[in-house]
């Protein structure tokens, strides 16, 4: 109900009834709504450009004060609810979830179905309704409300409007709610104080949960019921015991589990649920197939850390200092949040924390205790878990079937061998130890003194400087550019390096690029418990396998990052020594299972990588990245290197990092990775940004085939409409223009009213330089085909006469909302970073990109709009369509002229693959990008 009533209140209130209007509001100008639901608070939040913030505050007050919750609201938002189910109903994280509720206490707060279906809403729409009705009144006043302002009006501003927006907010709810017994009611009169009232029966613990999954998945989970941790939140006692069990090091439970024997992929260790009335700490272990078979041996292990902790050193000051230290330089320099995720997660922290301590409280290390570490080690008893092990169990019968997801599960006694674990002096004695003082826990955060040769733009960075160019030395066989970008707006303590070793058609043979991958994955594997100490203190390191190389980044605070960025470069410069044979097999088969479950995610998620398929070449797709894959071996994999002996390096250095900093970083880099530049083509020029080349469509196209998951109920439709390629940075702009317009009439309509489906959205599309519009929708309750019609329907009958009547002043608002967001300056040291990084990587170099986009925008008029939305939307359409009624249903590659417009369809998923790729082979396409000239290297030596 709870859910419901979260729906519910975004379809108008008495003074702003039009549904859709806040939405509208939002979108226009730069924002948007969301909402959810948790076990014993709900959340709402909003953001949107400056200029509409007031009118947007006392329209979401509206929402709290006087909603409309209507009877035909009532009945059609309980089917978007019923499609919100559906989309989960596949997913196993929703799946397992609530198998572990409903194994809770008849009667317990915890034990419930939380989001709601046809069968519990529309059974009885008047008791749902009344239901609603009675939440509301019951609980959503002034007294159970957390109000979280974000703005740079003035602060006495923001405060007069939190109270002109709340101030039809009753302040105390009323007391015809005893027939609601939801969550938050029962807390509220059962718990008193910090009572503790556990969530599951003593019959069912020391218990072993065997739960089907869809995924192809293995995971095992330890968990055991506490007391609430809440009042504890000073002492940290849950985080670090969580922080201990979790660490990856010399000694550690990972080290052994994944490094010796390949048993697990991953394990985290924490709180689980952390509520009023009680809290849960659990253990979760992603475990390979082989692990799957030593599963009494794991469980023992985790025991016996446990217990090591326990009779060993593990409460330790020294510790836990550690962990306060690098918890408040993680805070003192944190990043900036998105506004609408910081004032929601502020809001909620309302609830616990005291008022002036709301901001850190989460995670600051305040009082050491080790008598409340040392308690909670304690209650972790074999007899006191509950086990659950999740996988598919194919040759396994299950007695029990959920009711909600009809998940298939059994409960049975912990066998022996899991209760009579060994102590930590024996089995595991000379192999288990706690980790030792880190190196690298971060105690100068000075910055680093910048010289005169910084050119600062208006918003105060500085403008990205090339600072090394081998196009110019023209040596004998080495080619690189090195870019530096100091942080001179922020003045953080972080430096982040990006390496990245070039060698663009190569990587398009699947072959070459799982290879790429698994080298990446085996070196990334490897260096785990060295870099553990490191990750802890707030380092960070990545190798990963591009379009077009392979590319390094390592990040971190500039105090220890030499010493850092020296031992991964020193690792990766003999990967003979560093690669593990015996590891190849396991993270093998754990790459090939992660593919496989992609393919069988949601339909929304597997539509847009088929629509890449199609307008993108060269594309692998996840089936040719299978086949690639499998073909691989260690020898194969360790090979690889020889590709990197003719490659282009491009080093990007970004943060707290004068020139002299820069240069140092330059030369580590190259004395670890050496570059041979052989070829031709890369020695005479910087490769291009992408071999890829987008797909210039002269007729429109539909491609429908089932999804991979045949038990999905799902349909699935994505109609692109290609414009071409931009003429102009006008185009772009124009293109994001509509996207805003088309927002909310898109939601309103097929979400809200016709009720297609849970999931619905537009947006701009850019390929390159080739820009498109799209529109999704999910459905359960229409085939693809219908889908489809309900979409152009939109597109000729809501969208075409909203573009065509579009008045001035609305053209305007839009325009006044892209200048706002133009001119705003860079919020993060990652926004500054990332802009200066992709206009490298795009080879476009226009660093002063919004400030030609400002003045384009100068240009644009209302006419201009209509006249690129009639070439877009008469252009050639690809719609792409996944529906399972087509298994076996229609044959396959059907090609069918009707109105002009092809249809290829087929009775499986991969067939779909196989036909996009086909078809796309015989597309023109719009060529390559060419390189923009380099900018001037007035630094280079």
């Amino acid at each position: 109900v709870a859910h419901f009533l979260e729906h519910l209140l975004f379809l108008g209130s008495e003074k702003y009834p039009k549904i859709g209007a806040f939405d509208r509001l939002l979108a226009e100008n730069g924002g948007y709504s969301n909402a959810y639901t948790a076990e014993d608070h709900t959340n709402y939040f909003f953001a949107v450009e400056t200029t509409q913030f007031v009118k947007s505050a006392k329209m979401f007050g509206q929402m709290f004060s006087s909603p409309l919750l209507s009877m035909n609201s009532t009945k059609s938002e309980a089917h978007a609810i019923d499609s919100e189910h559906n989309k989960n109903h596949q997913e196993d994280g929703w799946r397992i979830e609530q198998v572990k509720q409903m194994l809770g206490k008849p009667g317990h707060p915890y034990r419930h179905f939380g989001t709601g279906n046809k069968e519990t809403l529309l059974s009885d729409v008047d008791a749902s309704h009344a239901a609603v009705e009675q939440l509301f009144h019951g609980h959503y006043c002034v007294k159970n409300m957390k109000v979280t302002m974000l703005s740079n009006l003035p602060l006495d501003e923001i405060a007069d409007l939190a109270k002109e927006s709340f101030a039809e907010v009753p302040l105390e709810c009323s007391d015809s709610n005893d027939k609601s017994i939801r969550l938050g009611e029962r807390m509220g009169k059962l718990v008193k104080g910090n009572e503790y009232l556990p969530p599951y029966n003593e019959t069912i613990l020391g218990s072993l949960v065997h739960l089907r999954t869809l995924s192809d998945l293995r995971e095992l989970s330890m968990l055991w019921q506490i007391p609430p941790q809440q009042n504890l939140w000073k002492a940290k006692s849950a985080e670090y015991v969580g922080q201990m069990i979790s660490n990856e090091g010399p000694g550690s439970l990972l080290a052994h589990l994944r490094g010796e024997k390949s048993y697990v992929s991953s394990l985290r260790a924490g709180l689980g649920e952390d509520y009023q009335m009680f809290s849960t700490f659990e253990v979760e272990i992603s475990l390979t197939p082989a692990g799957a078979a030593k599963i009494p041996y794991i469980v023992e292990a985790v025991q016996s850390y446990i217990n090591l902790m326990q009779n060993g050193d593990g409460v330790s000051d020294w510790r836990w200092e550690e962990m306060k230290q690098n918890t408040k330089v993680s805070f003192d320099y944190k990043e900036k949040e998105s506004p609408e995720d910081y004032t929601s997660s502020v809001a909620s922290s309302m609830r616990v924390y005291p008022l002036r301590k709301v901001l850190s409280a989460d995670t600051s290390f305040l009082e050491y205790d080790s008598e409340a570490i040392s308690n909670l080690l304690a209650s972790f008893k074999p007899e006191k878990m509950l086990v659950f092990y999740c996988a598919r169990h194919p040759n396994l019968k299950l007695d029990f079937k959920e009711k909600y997801y009809g998940v298939e599960y059994s409960v049975s006694p912990l066998p022996e061998s899991f209760m009579s674990f060994t102590s930590a002096g024996s089995t595991f004695g000379k192999i288990l130890s706690l980790p030792e003082a880190n190196e690298y826990v971060v105690n100068d955060t000075s910055i680093h003194e910048q010289g005169d040769n910084i050119v600062k733009r208006e918003d105060e960075t500085a403008q990205p400087m090339l600072i090394s160019n081998d196009y110019l030395k023209k040596s004998e066989n080495t080619r690189s550019l090195v870019w530096w970008v100091p942080d001179t707006r922020f003045s953080m303590p972080h430096t982040t390096v990006i390496a990245t070793l070039y060698k663009p058609k190569s990587f398009s043979d699947p072959v070459v690029l799982m290879s790429a991958q698994m080298f990446a994955a085996l070196a990334s594997d490897s260096l785990r418990i060295e870099t553990d100490a490191a990750t802890s203190a707030g380092y960070q390191y990545s190798i990963s396998a591009t379009n077009n190389g392979l590319q390094l980044q390592v990040s971190g605070f500039a105090e220890h990052l030499p010493k850092f960025l020296s031992m991964v470069l020193t690792k990766l410069e003999e990967p003979e020594k560093l690669l593990r044979r015996e590891r190849f097999d396991t993270v093998k088969t754990l790459s090939l299972l992660s593919m496989k479950n992609s393919l069988l995610s949601e339909p929304y998620k597997l539509i847009s990588p088929l629509l890449n398929e199609a307008l993108e070449t060269p594309h692998i797709n996840t089936h040719e990245s299978l086949i690639a894959l499998n073909s691989l071996d260690f020898d194969k994999t360790v090979a690889f290197k020889n590709q990197l002996n003719d490659v282009f390096l491009e080093l990007f250095i970004f943060g707290n990092a004068n020139l002299e900093d820069a240069r140092m970083i330059e030369k580590a880099v190259h004395e670890s990775l050496p570059v041979n530049t052989k070829s031709k083509e890369l020695l005479e020029a910087v490769p291009v940004a992408s071999e890829k080349k987008v797909t210039n469509l002269k007729q429109s196209i539909t491609f429908r085939g089932p999804p991979t998951d045949v038990d999905n109920p799902n349909s699935c439709v994505l109609n692109y409409w290609q414009y071409g390629k931009e003429g102009s940075q006008k185009d772009r702009l124009y293109l994001s223009a509509l996207a805003a317009i088309a927002h909310g009439p898109v939601y309103n309509t097929l979400r809200t009213q016709e009720q297609l489906g849970y999931i619905v959205g537009s947006g701009a599309k850019k390929n390159l330089k080739v820009l498109g519009l799209t529109i999704l929708v999910e459905s359960q309750v229409k085939s693809a085909k219908e889908v489809e019609a309900r979409i152009n329907h939109f597109v000729a009958n809501v969208f075409n006469p909203l573009i065509e009547n579009l008045k001035e002043e609305r053209f305007q608002q839009v325009i006044g909302t892209l200048r706002s967001q133009l001119k705003q300056p860079p919020q993060t040291p990652s926004d500054v970073m990332s802009t200066a990084f992709s206009e490298i990587s795009a080879r476009e170099y226009k660093f002063n990109r919004k400030k030609e986009q400002l003045k384009l925008l100068d240009e644009m008029n209302l006419a201009g709009l209509k006249t690129f939305y009639q070439k877009l939307i008469n252009s050639p359409m690809v719609s792409l369509q996944l529906d399972p009624k087509l298994n076996g249903q229609e044959k396959d590659l059907l090609i069918d002229e009707q109105d002009e417009m092809h249809l290829y369809s087929c009775n499986e998923e991969k067939g779909l693959s196989m036909a996009l790729k086909k078809w796309r082979f015989e597309q023109e396409d719009f060529g390559l990008i060419p390189v923009k000239s380099l900018p001037e290297c007035t630094l280079c030596s």
